[in-house]
């Protein structure tokens, strides 16, 4: 199984679809999950981006081993 596999460019297309409709659905829900404002506080957002590349060099690990 490679990058190139049917299965995982499916994959790969329809997280990215998936992640899209949540997106749309939340910006226009007249009471949305989760609250797009809060990336306006600076803090939350720096919090947020260090975080994801914490998470993105951890799973970078796993192609190592």
């Amino acid at each position: 199984m490679g990058w190139t596999n049917p299965g995982v460019i499916a994959a790969i297309v329809g997280g990215r679809g998936l992640l899209a409709l949540f997106v749309w659905i939340e910006r226009h829900a007249a009471d949305p999950c989760f609250g797009w404002d809060l990336f306006r506080i600076r803090m939350f957002s720096t919090g947020q981006s260090e975080s994801l590349s914490a998470r993105l060099a951890q799973g970078r690990l796993q192609f190592m081993w």
